[in-house]
């Protein structure tokens, strides 16, 4: 089977560092690239690193000035309007990166395109429009706009996407949450779950130390405002709640800015940097708090906590991004103050611990290591290839 990757990632950077969709787009391009007569045809910004020829010797590299999705009001507005009124504003003009992506596909002949980010331009509508495609629509990548007018323009907008857009063979989201809004998008075609996935044997290949030394960890991002604004409230929490033997909070990853460390420490908050390895750190933990109270994305690092056998106390959004809930796989609660009070009572229960390890990794194996993923994403390419082709 011949396949084309449409996407615009870029694969650099130690895996840690990568987020969630990065370590999922690779663990893709490695199983196509072992399955199927592959050729990824990867758009990266001018002047970025791209990955060295001998690692990737089918990738067909073009280049783009500005970041692909535009996700400002402006840029949506005139694609909309490009998409609304064809002649009388002319169709939307594909760049010259667009263009040379285009003929390498078509070149290829593909028996099916794997689109990744590229929903609502030119280039994908074109692709979609000749061959069989399965888009990865992932999780909406749009912040919503909560005002009348914000709310007013996404239906048009998603209308408008809707009418003008040719349908793909097959619709994949990341998990059961986001299926509705995807549905509602692509009406015309079967949505697909494929689970989100981490390198299991990469994070689960460190035997954890003991005895810890640090009870609570956090892992990720803390220049995004959804984790920093999570761990400092129940942090904050934490110690309103004043336990009997206060608990130690670590926290991990890329830096946010210097008034976010400050409030953090004054918080309990040790703050050590983005390591090249935190696996370490998951070896010395006793718990993993994922924060964020806000964001519906699959969160990485509750799968890559149950890779290292760490228990996961979690907030109800973030559980429910994965489709777990309280007191089975994790603890999870919708509030600062509930979260807290799950980390100071599963630090004094060790057979709880032990059991969210265990069925956390039950769940880890089952539905998002490369076993279960591989699984999934051959159903997806199946149904590509078994649905009507487009003439091109």
């Amino acid at each position: 089977m011949r396949v084309v990757l449409l996407t615009v990632s870029s694969l650099t950077g130690p895996i840690n560092q990568r987020d969630g969709f990065a370590q999922r787009y690779e663990t893709l391009v490695t199983l196509l690239d072992q399955q199927t007569e592959l050729l990824v045809v990867e758009s990266t910004p001018a002047g970025a690193g791209t990955p060295p020829a001998q690692e990737r010797p089918r990738v067909h590299q073009t280049s783009r000035p500005n970041d692909i999705v535009d996700l400002s009001r402006k840029g949506r507005l005139h694609l909309t309007a490009k998409r609304l009124f064809p002649r009388l504003l002319g169709p939307p003009r594909s760049e010259p990166w667009q263009l040379a992506a285009l003929d390498a596909v078509e070149a290829w002949k593909p028996d099916a395109v794997v689109a990744i980010a590229h929903s609502g331009m030119d280039l994908w509508a074109e692709v979609c429009g000749a061959f069989p495609t399965v888009v990865f629509a992932e999780e909406k990548m749009a912040t919503p706009d909560v005002s009348r007018k914000g709310r007013a323009f996404d239906r048009l907008e998603e209308w408008a996407q809707r009418h003008t857009e040719p349908a793909p063979a097959a619709v994949v989201v990341i998990s059961a949450q986001e299926t509705k809004w995807a549905k509602e998008l692509y009406p015309h075609s079967p949505v697909l779950v494929l689970e989100h996935v981490v390198d299991v044997d990469y994070w689960a290949c460190v035997p954890p130390p003991r005895p810890t030394s640090i009870d609570v960890l956090f892992v990720g991002r803390l220049d995004h405002p959804r984790n920093s604004d999570g761990l400092l409230a129940i942090a904050r929490a934490t110690s309103a709640l004043r336990p009997s033997s206060p608990l130690t909070f670590t926290a991990a990853g890329v830096a946010p800015p210097q008034p976010v460390i400050a409030a953090l420490t004054e918080a309990g908050v040790e703050y050590v940097g983005a390591p090249e390895d935190v696996r370490p750190l998951y070896g010395r933990a006793s718990i993993a708090l994922v924060p964020p109270f806000v964001g519906g994305e699959a969160k990485t690092t509750i799968l890559q906590a149950w890779a290292m056998s760490v228990p996961v106390v979690t907030t109800a959004t973030a559980a429910a991004s994965l489709c777990v809930s309280h007191g089975g796989e994790v603890l999870a609660a919708d509030t600062p103050a509930a979260v807290a009070r799950a980390l100071i009572e599963l630090r004094s229960q060790p057979g709880l611990m032990a059991e969210l390890v265990e069925r956390g990794t039950q769940r880890l194996y089952r539905h998002h290591s490369r076993t279960a993923f591989d699984k999934q994403l051959h159903a997806a390419l199946d149904l590509a290839r078994r649905g009507p082709k487009p003439a091109p």
